[in-house]
């Protein structure tokens, strides 16, 4: 005679290294990489969270990195990787990649004022906000037109504040 499972086995199996639990009504993965325990909210059915599961675990057994490891990058490297994806795989238009490259450019241009090498998850937000307040460009990119400072709608640094109704 087969026993039914219990509530709590058919929210919880493991996927070789992996365990995939129900929790709060989405799938968790649980695993272990680099001997550090690793806990991601993956998929909201079940068959999506084994899928994803199977790719992980197919991941640590070729010791490879996960589709969830950190990798820290410099901003030239990220800059070049958002071009080529809008470029290559979005398909944008050339005017948008221009617009985004310029707007990335500011970036750069930031970057290089500061004393050393920043990986990405090192910069300081609020720091490249007042660097793009002091900026002047030309508003419409025109070599020989009047240079202005960014104007503020073009600079958000949070969420925009609530105006009121009265």
């Amino acid at each position: 005679m087969r026993q039914r499972k219990s509530r709590r086995d058919r929210a919880r199996f493991r996927v070789g290294r992996v365990s995939v639990y129900l929790h709060h009504s989405a799938w968790w993965l649980y695993f272990r990489e680099s001997d550090r325990p690793v806990r991601r909210r993956v998929a909201e059915t079940r068959e999506a969270a084994e899928r994803i599961a199977a790719e992980v675990n197919a991941q640590l057994l070729a010791a490879t990195a996960t589709m969830f490891a950190f990798t820290p990058m410099t901003i030239g490297a990220l800059r070049e990787e958002f071009l080529r994806y809008h470029e290559q795989v979005r398909r944008s238009s050339v005017a948008t990649i221009r617009r985004y490259r310029t707007a990335t450019q500011h970036l750069m241009d930031y970057v290089a004022t500061l004393k050393s090498e920043v990986q990405v998850h090192q910069l300081a937000v609020a720091g490249f906000v007042g660097f793009l307040r002091t900026r002047e460009v030309t508003p419409n990119g025109n070599a020989n037109s009047k240079r202005r400072r960014l104007r503020d709608k073009g600079v958000q640094s949070g969420p925009a504040p609530i105006k009121s109704l009265n």
